[in-house]
């Protein structure tokens, strides 16, 4: 089950647009990391306009990063190299320009240090990622 947080220096994001953002990354998580659309969790955290910085100047474009956790140890280095390239594609895409350095990055958690409803991913016995 991964959690997904994109930030975005982009306060007043038409809502449209902001559920084409969450459809987008679920579906490219299930084509490229094999995960299972339903329990994909994103938080798309709309930041004010001057909140990102590269090389200490306000970013040109939009601005912000796509953070995903997964459990460790599933997918493999090619499936989330092409995860990485294809959110980037996407969020260009949807949003227009992206700032001169947008960070797309997969944070693996051993399986039993994270869960959700209360129960780890490492004793989950469905619904894992």
């Amino acid at each position: 089950m991964p959690f997904v947080r994109l930030t975005l220096n982009r306060p007043d994001l038409p809502p449209r647009t902001v559920d084409t953002l969450a459809s987008t990354i679920t579906d490219l998580l299930a084509q490229d990391l094999r995960k299972i659309a339903r329990i994909t969790v994103v938080d798309v955290d709309l930041q004010p306009e001057r909140s990102v910085y590269v090389g200490a100047a306000p970013v040109e474009g939009v601005g912000g990063h796509l953070d995903v956790l997964l459990s460790d140890g599933i997918n493999t280095d090619e499936e989330k190299a092409a995860f990485i390239a294809h959110a980037h594609e996407a969020l260009g895409r949807i949003l227009g320009p992206l700032a001169s350095i947008f960070y797309v990055a997969i944070h693996e958690v051993p399986p039993l240090n994270w869960g959700y409803n209360g129960i780890p991913q490492g004793v989950r016995v469905e619904d894992t990622d």
